[in-house]
């Protein structure tokens, strides 16, 4: 792949990334909901997605109500919506759950995608996280993916990995075929920025100023009922 096609997509990103989620990445607060419920409406805080044509997440098997996350680890505004989104994760009912998703755009994000999965494998994921993003954002702009495999095999290291044991299943049938229904799914979502949210996979939250207001998180709540009332 050649590094000019790496840096388009760092400028789109750039373009694209969402000012809200800076601002209001706090989690959702009591009672804050309520009282904005009647403000919540499609188009203004949310776009309906066509559930018809969306495509299954990687993790179909779950009968949960799934609040998904598209980001990558080359993203800076992912990196400081990760404290946020952790924080959030806790405050799910027993029904929901929260799912990332990475983005495939081309063939570094693919990669960067077959990590995810591959650190999803790791006992202590937040510490491998903290340090995936911050290497790959410090590498994004490296054309040259095999020195993005190396750089990132060290970090694996640290945390316990193999050398082996990382190539070998970053290249694994099963990873690979998370990835794929990962792009599928995002391309089937309209998702065209990161990090953007979706919920049940019938609603995106929208990138404005109106939810940058009220607080993406309450949206998302808001959502999260609605869905639950049309099981």
């Amino acid at each position: 792949m050649k590094k000019y096609s790496v840096i388009a997509v760092l400028v789109l990103i750039a373009v694209l990334a969402l000012s809200f989620f800076k601002s209001n990445s706090g989690t959702s607060t009591t009672g804050t909901t309520g009282s904005l419920a009647g403000e919540f409406s499609e188009g203004v805080h949310y776009r309906k997605v066509d559930s018809q044509n969306i495509a299954k997440s990687p993790d179909s098997e779950s009968v949960k109500i799934q609040v998904q996350e598209f980001f990558w680890y080359g993203c800076p505004h992912c990196q400081n919506f990760e404290p946020a989104i952790r924080q959030y994760k806790k405050t799910l009912p027993d029904d929901a759950e929260l799912v990332q998703i990475p983005v495939v755009w081309n063939e570094a994000t693919r990669l960067h995608a077959a990590i995810h999965y591959v650190a999803l494998e790791s006992e202590d994921l937040e510490p491998l996280q903290d340090d995936l993003f911050e290497k790959i954002i410090s590498i994004r702009k490296e054309g040259n993916l095999e020195k993005h495999k190396d750089e990132v095999e060290s970090v694996f290291a640290a945390h316990g990995f193999s050398t082996d044991d990382f190539r070998d299943r970053l290249d694994a049938t099963d990873i690979q075929s998370r990835v794929n229904a990962a792009a599928e799914l995002m391309r089937s979502a309209g998702i065209t920025g990161t990090p953007s949210m979706m919920v049940d996979g019938k609603w995106v939250i929208l990138n404005n100023e109106d939810v940058s207001k009220v607080g993406p998180f309450n949206v998302i709540d808001q959502l999260i009922d609605k869905a639950r009332q049309n099981r």
